[in-house]
């Protein structure tokens, strides 16, 4: 597993918060691990991505293949997870990520995201998850 280095204050990003961003981020950048990406968000879960809205796990699998277009590999790497407050299910995170494209140019791209989590059948899911490419 990619092994994310990053900023948080462990006095107020939850364990299982930190946890779950980090299965999420390491399978963005892996296509076998697809399954294990859409399996952190709720089935009610939305995705805005610069805008752009997924509904639901269908969309969301959707918008997951689709972000694979003419990217021969990719590599997340968040700068800095901000909780709002102790124990909050609502964090925003800042980074970077990588792009290969299958061309063999390469591009770094800047983003931040808003994420909101939500317990369901005792398993911590995302729930709400904004994200702005700049």
């Amino acid at each position: 597993m990619t092994v994310l280095k990053y900023e948080y204050n462990p006095g107020l990003v939850l364990e299982k918060v930190r946890k779950l961003l980090d299965v999420r981020l390491a399978a963005a950048d892996d296509t076998v691990r697809t399954a294990e990406w859409l399996a952190c968000f709720s089935n009610d879960a939305m995705i805005w991505r610069n805008g752009n809205a997924s509904n639901g796990r269908t969309e969301i699998e959707g918008m997951i293949a689709n972000s694979w277009d003419n990217v021969a590999s990719r590599d997340h790497r968040p700068a800095k997870i901000f909780a709002f407050d102790k124990d909050s299910l609502d964090v925003m995170i800042d980074g970077t990520t990588v792009y290969n494209w299958q061309d063999g140019s390469s591009k770094t791209g800047i983003w931040a995201c808003r994420v909101v989590f939500k317990e369901v059948g005792g398993a911590l899911k995302i729930s709400d998850y904004h994200v702005v490419f700049f």
